[in-house]
């Protein structure tokens, strides 16, 4: 008697496979990945990821845009972590250190692709930095008051500083967890705190001017 095979709709075996991908990518560099390994990962043909996915490339594009992308219903501040500016700030770098660090190479491998300018991954890298930005200045306590133009263009360069941090941490293994989350933390403290009041004070006026709420 002939098994009747489960159909599997296009959204969810699509699915499959870019959850097979993410795994494999995490664990092994780009240029060390075959489409076959991909299908290998997966439990089916290469033709049926070439199908769904693409090439190895392009299955690496979409790897890199659902790993930077993180969807509204993921939290940046943490459930029941303090709602005022400066407590909030470690356990948002505790919940980000766990997350680059869920994604093993990977999130080290996309930024070192960008740095040697792949155009593809950088437009990624920074559309996904500007959204994170957007995002944490909406859902993390900043100060009152606070010039948000001034706040973005800071955030940016952090987003680059903590970037190299980790680098050094998961990669390059020159720091530890511990030393990567107070370099994080304490910079992240001073940014609002100090650095921006302190542009706030130059007598050029920032493009694009706007105030967190409660101020015109």
């Amino acid at each position: 008697m002939n098994r009747r095979r489960t159909r599997i709709d296009p959204d969810t075996r699509r699915r499959q496979l870019l959850e097979a991908a993410i795994e494999v990518f995490r664990d092994t560099p780009y240029t060390d990945v075959s489409l076959q390994d991909l299908a290998d990962a997966a439990g089916v043909t290469r033709g049926l990821i070439h199908h769904y996915l693409g090439s190895k490339r392009d299955v690496y594009i979409e790897v890199i845009r659902e790993i930077t992308h993180l969807p509204p219903s993921v939290p940046l501040v943490p459930k029941g972590a303090p709602q005022t500016f400066p407590e909030v700030v470690d356990p948002c770098v505790s919940l980000w250190l766990d997350m680059i660090s869920s994604f093993g190479g990977l999130w080290i491998d996309a930024g070192s692709m960008m740095e040697v300018g792949d155009a593809e991954i950088s437009a990624i890298l920074r559309e996904a930095r500007a959204a994170l930005v957007d995002r944490m200045i909406d859902e993390v306590p900043f100060p009152a008051g606070i010039d948000k133009g001034l706040l973005a263009a800071v955030l940016n360069a952090y987003a680059e500083f903590a970037r190299s941090i980790s680098v050094q941490w998961l990669t390059e293994q020159r720091i530890t967890r511990d030393h990567a989350h107070s370099f994080l933390a304490e910079t992240l403290r001073q940014l609002p705190t100090h650095v921006v009041p302190l542009a706030e004070r130059t007598s050029e006026p920032s493009f694009g001017t706007r105030s967190v709420a409660g101020t015109a």
